[in-house]
């Protein structure tokens, strides 16, 4: 029995045919939806070059030692046998044989960035169950009669700690860590009596024949994980490439699906993409690519790895010229498996405007100073300056009495935040700019004194947005009070006045109501700056200096000195 399960992502075939060297196969001249680019290979100074880049990219502690490796290959090993030993034992109590529930089989698939190979050290495991039709996801969260949940066996095991199940989410997911690594755990219940681990394909798409939505959510991201990996020329070039674009994303504040940027799986998307246009280039090469072509794209067009199925099982697909939604999309980078979804819903023109800033900034750097050699790699990747950035900012805060309720109350309070930033936007004069980050703060209790009562301990979390603003005439202040108003009243309205048939968020009273506020540059909290920039921050300068900074602070570009000051009453 236990032989017949194994880690899928071990020893599994990934990527196009490849000769021994690694190299694509030449006579493929195809990979996508159009011809490449280039198929040009690399010369021997782009090989000098890339070497280079690889030994930065190193020295950014983006990969993992072998100790690390080995210990989260041991902990899968351990946790698929927990599985194992589970599912085993639920399919006896339903009556199967040992010989039969061995039969049954089940297994389990991680996906992510751990299956496509691009995990960083201390990085989060998915990975989703798939079982047969006997097992029902009911009997995964909560058991049913004698059978035991997967809940109690991960509960009872002493290498777990912080489980927290979530069964009523979008995509029902137990969380959990496992000797100190984070997982996210899916179900998936097929329509099939049995589940073999060695021949089972995650890409054959009979295996969304007869499930329900939340089966499809919850195999989609090992579907587009091994997609993705089919689609790319050489797969580790296109590693190589996406630990960079990833590690770039996330210092240049352009990462993270909530906050209406691309998230792991856009990025590896584009990602993807630039390496089917290029197919033989080595990944310095298609780094430099990324930036020029994604600088010059042309929005709402959608970015593809491959023509768009409907096969008709049900589920909604990706249509832009038939769905009035779909084609409202700003910014679609298409999944490349059925049913094919935009993984870029979220993105909003506020965000869409940083991001082609920055496109052009890494398009900038590439072509005019690091491949001529006059600037290193880890220019490209260099920590945003956000908070130096801006005159004006705008401060969102909760806080809780207790970690439970903050963890709750930021996860609901963050996935809403997009929707303040899109009233934001209608602002006249107003340009906003994300910062894709939850800054927390402990701060613990104080006991009584005389004359004063005793303060809680609280947990506080807050977000940060970049206000520039243009002067118009007669204007002396832009009153942000009724796009805030309007965005606390659906907050409000989720939580109290639930529409019929929806889950409410459960508020409790130890959760504080969002408190939002414009902030000046220079009343940020210290925690938002790096040593560097609070060090620059308050350096004396002459007025001249400081005159001039103002005005390339607030905008980027030239801003009239007596710009227009926002109020939120």
């Amino acid at each position: 029995f236990f032989s017949a399960f194994s880690i899928p992502h071990y020893g599994r075939p990934v990527g196009p045919p490849v000769f021994m060297n690694g190299t694509p196969d030449p006579l493929k001249q195809r990979w996508g939806v159009t011809n490449p680019l280039s198929v040009a290979g690399p010369t021997d100074a782009d090989l000098k070059l890339n070497a280079l880049f690889v030994e930065e990219l190193k020295a950014e502690h983006v990969y993992e030692d072998k100790e690390e490796a080995q210990h989260r290959e041991r902990v899968l090993v351990e946790l698929t046998e927990l599985v194992q030993s589970w599912l085993l034992d639920v399919s006896q109590k339903k009556g199967f044989t040992e010989e039969m529930a061995i039969e049954a089989g089940g297994a389990m698939f991680p996906f992510g960035s751990y299956r496509l190979g691009v995990h960083g050290p201390d990085a989060d495991i998915d990975a989703v169950l798939v079982v047969p039709r006997h097992l029902e996801r009911e009997v995964f969260f909560y058991g049913s009669g004698p059978v035991k949940p997967f809940l109690d066996v991960l509960k009872a095991h002493a290498k777990v700690t912080d489980v927290q199940p979530v069964p009523d989410a979008y995509v029902p997911v137990i969380k959990f860590a496992f000797a100190g690594i984070q997982f996210d755990l899916l179900f998936a219940r097929l329509a099939f009596s049995r589940i073999d681990p060695a021949t089972f394909n995650t890409l054959e798409d009979k295996n969304l024949s007869g499930v329900d939505e939340q089966t499809q959510r919850s195999l989609n991201g090992t579907r587009v994980a091994d997609k993705i990996l089919k689609s790319v020329p050489n797969v580790e070039n296109f590693r190589t490439v996406l630990r960079c674009i990833k590690l770039w994303a996330k210092e240049r504040g352009v990462y993270g699906n909530v906050f209406g940027f691309p998230g792991g799986v856009a990025w590896a998307l584009l990602v993807a993409r630039v390496c089917q246009l290029y197919p033989h280039a080595c990944p310095s090469t298609i780094v430099a690519k990324f930036f020029k072509f994604w600088a010059m794209w042309r929005w709402p067009n959608p970015v593809l790895l491959d023509t768009i199925t409907d096969l008709k099982y049900g589920f909604k697909v990706w249509d832009s010229k038939t769905d009035l939604r779909d084609a409202k999309d700003i910014f679609p980078v298409i999944t490349p498996c059925y049913p094919s979804m935009n993984s870029t819903y979220n993105i909003s023109k506020a965000t869409i405007v940083t991001l082609q800033e920055e496109w052009k900034r890494g398009q900038y750097l590439c072509e005019t100073q690091i491949l001529p050699g006059h600037k290193p790699w880890k220019d490209l990747w260099k920590h945003t300056d956000f908070f130096l950035r801006y005159t004006n900012y705008l401060q969102v805060s909760i806080a809780a009495d207790n970690e439970p309720d903050f963890l709750r109350w930021q996860g609901f309070i963050e996935s809403k935040l997009r929707q303040l930033v899109m009233r934001l936007e209608h602002v006249p004069a107003l340009t906003i700019s994300v910062y894709p980050k939850c800054f927390r703060n402990f701060v613990p209790a104080i006991p009584a004194e005389e004359g004063k009562p005793a303060t809680p301990a609280q947990h506080w979390g807050y977000w940060f947005y970049g206000l520039a603003y243009k002067k118009e005439e007669g204007r002396a202040t832009v009153n942000l009070a009724p796009y805030v108003d309007e965005w606390k009243e659906l907050i409000h309205g989720i939580i109290y006045l639930p529409k019929f048939g929806t889950q409410p968020f459960p508020k409790t009273d130890a959760m504080h109501e969002p408190e939002v506020a414009p902030v000046k540059r220079k009343n940020l909290p210290r925690f938002v700056f790096t040593n560097e920039e609070w060090e620059q921050l308050h350096q004396k300068k002459a007025p001249a200096q400081k005159k001039a900074a103002v005005k390339r602070d607030a905008s980027g570009t030239e801003l009239p000195p007596t710009a227009p000051t926002p109020t939120v009453e």
